[in-house]
């Protein structure tokens, strides 16, 4: 395996900004115009710079967290390559187990060209493989703590020819036996998957529309409402910072076509509503297929539908009105019976009020950052 290292001269350094990051360090180098990179062979220390975290401290953490984790581990079951459907399209997901010297499991899962990498990379699961992966990211998934890929920063070490993995084999086989005895790969047992019937009449709390702003506590529900209309001149999405979501503006610069000798605008960075953050590089929502989104909404225009609100902590922190909608039912049953039922939950709304049907927009008094 070969590992590179640069010299980097003529860059910048920032106060970290990002919301996920691979090490712990206040501050980020930037990369400007005038920046050189060169090769650089003689360099101390760590071959890979691996900061390996106990797979039993990455269980009791209970809050995501946004630096990137190294684990090492043996894989003790294993999952096939599947293939959900997340947003309109098939995405390829991996999961498997890693298991430490002292027993302790840890949920692995991976998406994209990770989950077929290492699905090829462990090749036969009848021997014993040790795998290392770097720049993890951490993730509370059904209440459990987890691991997948960050993006594109991960690294993983499969049954390396490197310290790490041959000391940690050593351990493994002084507790299991000699290495060359067989340790197989257990299949992995799939989630339990809740059909679309139990998830909106069983285990989500019907909400009627008018009580929904009203609710002060983080859960999804379920509501049964049609599609009025699909405002297309309306921006109804933002740009947000991914350290803290506020919303962002384009800083754009001037330059000129030669071809045609016009001069347009092209965005060059965005900054930050929220002081704190001032000049940053990466948004969300920046490539949301909006085309393909409101397609799909014309097609269930004025239909009655489920919808599985979610409410989140930042809607109640910032009294923020506009909720998500992480699914839709459309099954007549559900809907038929989801109608006759009595929502459960209802915020506590004085009398003397009436609960406002325009909840989309948020009252006089608020106002969006």
């Amino acid at each position: 395996m070969w590992v590179l290292h640069y010299y980097l001269s003529d860059f910048g350094v920032t106060k970290r900004k990002a919301k996920h990051h691979v090490v712990v360090h206040e501050y980020q180098i930037n990369f400007y115009h005038i920046t050189k990179v060169d090769n650089y062979d003689d360099i101390g220390g760590s071959l890979f710079s691996f900061d390996f975290r106990p797979l039993e401290s990455v269980r009791s953490q209970t809050q995501p967290s946004t630096v990137a984790y190294d684990v090492i581990g043996q894989v003790v079951s294993y999952g096939s390559l599947d293939y959900p459907v997340i947003e309109g399209r098939p995405v390829k997901q991996l999961r498997f187990e890693l298991q430490d010297t002292m027993g302790i499991r840890l949920s692995i899962t991976l998406w994209g060209p990770y989950a077929k990498h290492v699905d090829e990379a462990l090749g036969d699961m009848t021997k014993l493989s040790i795998l290392i992966m770097q720049f993890a990211k951490h993730k509370i998934y059904r209440g459990k703590p987890s691991l997948s890929n960050l993006y594109n920063c991960t690294r993983f070490f499969i049954n390396e020819d490197i310290p790490e993995i041959i000391n940690f084999k050593k351990s493994v086989v002084a507790i299991v036996g000699t290495e060359t005895l067989e340790h197989p790969i257990a299949p992995l047992v799939p989630y339990k998957k809740l059909s679309v019937r139990d998830e909106f009449l069983t285990h989500l709390e019907k909400v009627n529309l008018a009580y929904i702003r009203d609710i002060r506590k983080v859960m999804s529900c379920v509501i049964v409402e049609r599609i009025k209309c699909v405002e297309r001149e309306t921006k109804w999405y933002y740009l947000g910072c991914c350290a803290c979501n506020f919303g962002v503006d384009p800083k754009t610069e001037d330059y000129k076509v030669e071809e045609f000798g016009l001069v347009k605008k092209k965005i060059v960075c965005y900054i930050c509503k929220n002081k704190s953050c001032c000049e940053v590089s990466h948004v969300l929502y920046k490539m949301e297929p909006l085309t393909f989104c409101l397609k799909i909404l014309m097609i269930c225009l004025k239909k009655k539908l489920a919808f599985k609100v979610d409410i989140t902590d930042y809607n109640l922190s910032k009294n923020k009105y506009v909720y998500g909608v992480s699914q839709i039912c459309q099954e007549a049953n559900v809907i038929e019976e989801l109608e006759l039922k009595v929502p459960t939950l209802e915020a506590n709304v004085s009398s003397l009020l009436t609960p406002s049907l325009g909840f989309i927009s948020p009252p006089s008094r608020l106002k969006y950052q």
